[in-house]
């Protein structure tokens, strides 16, 4: 299931986004579910109660920056993986904007193409990098590249973030180990507890993997000959200087354009003009 919400309480605006939201689903059969926020309080009250949402609409209005922008920090703030869309009615935008790295940018009339293709980026890439489960009942949406590692423990999933942060969700080992294989992430089994996320491992030493905040983790002896194999390669990839990637047992040089993604280059005068919209100063 999607979950898409705009935030705005133009009414034109939100019905419009909706038929052509559903009219999308219909094609897909993938379960959207849109919801209209009249406030960023509404809006940031039912993801506190409900976990993750997709995909966010914000409707741009000159001398509403600060408070536009107010909305799009505390939404990432909240949850890194939304993903933010700006619309603008007459076309105009603000450089500012692209601080909160924004999927695209919308200007009205809302076209069918243009908003069809952010919707098949958002299902890709949700698909690709995002790692879902429920946690107390709401929806958590973790990016899949920065877990470091999960242990399974008497029924529990334990999931551990790059920042510290440790989840907990009712998974099988081997069932997070499914959802994580089409991922970028390099993820691998060194245990039948422990699912190890190479990308953080600092060195492997006497059947004991050292994660870079220092954990250390055992390697049962089956997984031994596979993973130094996997981990190897992976360093020799480094080694060079090269981006890595995961490809199905092995690891690989990433290409081009995910180096691109991941050095984080602005395109924001090409992504504003590529919408037909102006860039105020």
């Amino acid at each position: 299931m999607l979950r898409i919400a705009a935030c705005d309480g133009d009414p034109p605006l939100v019905s419009g986004l909706e038929k052509l939201l559903y009219a999308w689903d219909r094609a897909k059969y993938l379960n959207i579910r849109f919801m209209q926020y009249p406030t960023p309080e509404d809006m940031m009250a039912d993801i506190e109660l409900h976990g993750h949402i997709d995909l966010v609409f914000l409707r741009f209005r000159p001398g509403e920056t600060k408070k536009l922008l107010s909305t799009a920090r505390m939404l990432k703030a909240e949850d890194e993986t939304s993903e933010i869309v700006f619309v603008s009615s007459g076309g105009l935008f603000c450089r500012e904007m692209f601080a909160v790295r924004p999927l695209d940018l919308l200007t009205e009339p809302l076209q069918p193409g243009q908003l069809y293709d952010i919707l098949e980026r958002c299902f890709q890439q949700r698909e690709k990098q995002l790692f879902f489960f429920r946690s107390r009942q709401r929806i958590v949406a973790l990016n899949s590249e920065k877990i470091t590692y999960l242990y399974h423990f008497r029924r529990k999933l334990h999931i551990f973030y790059w920042d510290g942060r440790e989840f907990e969700t009712y998974m099988r080992l081997e069932e997070a180990e499914m959802l994580l294989k089409d991922s970028d992430a390099a993820f691998w089994k060194a245990h039948y507890s422990y699912l190890v996320n190479i990308f953080f491992v600092e060195q492997m030493k006497r059947g004991l993997i050292i994660m870079k905040n220092g954990k250390q983790i055992p390697v049962s002896r089956p997984y031994i000959p596979r993973f130094l194999s996997y981990y190897e390669e992976y360093l020799r990839l480094r080694k060079n200087g090269k981006s890595v990637q995961k490809n199905g047992n092995s690891v690989q040089e990433a290409s081009q354009a995910q180096k691109t993604y991941y050095s984080g280059q602005a395109q924001d005068l090409r992504e504003c003009r590529a919408v037909g919209g102006v860039l105020l100063p």
